[in-house]
């Protein structure tokens, strides 16, 4: 692995790591839904622009309602859901909670997707991963009622992410990546400018929380999505996805030193069960294929693209040529 690549990985694995400490920091001066809003026009600002000068646009033209329910389902309602319960509970027990998006989609492929329902080894690593989100919300959150109810929003934020992983792969994934996620966030804009501009601060945020905008938005959701892709066009799509790995423990640590959270046994257990029941459910496979956001809170969408179809290396890393 050369230095580029290592440090193309390093600045993938933290974008998918380090929202949840910094949608904490932005909590306490702004609201959920100003920060969505906020987050999601900082990364349309930058990603749009690049959308439109290659032309990945036009194939939208036409499927605008599609990409106003993507915008929901993968971006609006996972990322406030996310951050309403940031609210409520450690950064790193959310960050923790969000690492069991493919379990969700395991569940959800049940009913709505043959090709991804879970049999043989794969439905031993649903129950496996579920049973760590058990650990999870009956050993960390037992008994604190403002804790569990941050912790239920946090999975139905990773439920909402599953759907969409699921209708992304339905009606985008012949579609160029970049294009469509610069798309549903300008549709994620749309959505949530009426609700942020109700719920503006009375006063100017302080410097800490225009910083955490701007990471959130730049750093996590553009450039985590640029930085993951330029990773792919390096070394493929499959040893790129093993961030889906790195980024829970990136959570956890942000949590721990930024912010002085606890780490008990509880969330180490939880998120070790979490992480094999993953890989068991996805096949074995880095389930970071499937799930990107933006934010997840940002893990980016882009990221279920099909590994057949990625951009050509200099049109993922403009920046590469400064």
């Amino acid at each position: 692995m050369t230095r580029r690549t290592l440090a193309l990985f390093l600045a993938a694995s933290l974008a998918w790591g380090i929202p949840y400490l910094f949608a904490k920091i932005a909590l306490e001066d702004l609201s959920a839904v100003v920060t969505v809003w906020a987050r999601a026009v900082l990364g349309a600002a930058v990603l749009l622009p690049l959308a439109a000068r290659r032309g990945l646009l036009a194939p939208l033209r036409g499927r605008l309602v599609r990409l106003g329910w993507l915008a929901v389902f993968d971006l609006a309602a996972p990322t406030l859901l996310v951050t309403l319960g940031v609210g409520l509970l450690p950064s790193s027990l959310a960050g923790t909670l969000m690492a069991a998006v493919p379990i969700m989609v395991a569940l959800l492929a049940l009913r709505f997707d043959a090709t991804e329902r879970a049999s043989g080894l794969r439905l031993v690593g649903l129950l496996v991963g579920i049973g760590g989100v058990a650990v999870l919300l009956g050993v960390e959150v037992s008994g604190d009622a403002r804790a569990l109810l941050g912790g239920v929003l946090v999975l139905a934020a990773a439920s909402t992410y599953a759907g969409g992983t699921l209708y992304y792969k339905r009606h985008f994934s012949e579609e160029p990546a970049l294009g469509v996620l610069a798309g549903a966030l300008v549709a994620c804009v749309v959505m949530t400018t009426i609700p942020a501009a109700l719920s503006l601060p009375d006063a100017a945020p302080p410097a800490q929380a225009w910083l955490a905008l701007a990471v959130l938005g730049i750093g996590c959701t553009a450039g985590g999505y640029l930085a993951f892709y330029a990773l792919i066009a390096r070394i493929g799509s499959g040893r790129a996805s093993v961030i889906t790995y790195v980024a829970p423990a990136i959570a956890v640590t942000g949590g721990v030193v930024v912010l002085d959270e606890p780490l008990t046994a509880g969330v180490v257990a939880g998120l070790l069960l979490v992480l094999v029941g993953s890989w068991l459910a996805t096949g074995g496979r880095p389930p970071g294929a499937w799930r990107a956001r933006v934010g997840c809170a940002g893990c980016p969408a882009a990221a279920k693209q099909r590994p057949k179809t990625p951009p050509p290396p200099p049109r993922l890393t403009p920046a590469s040529t400064a």
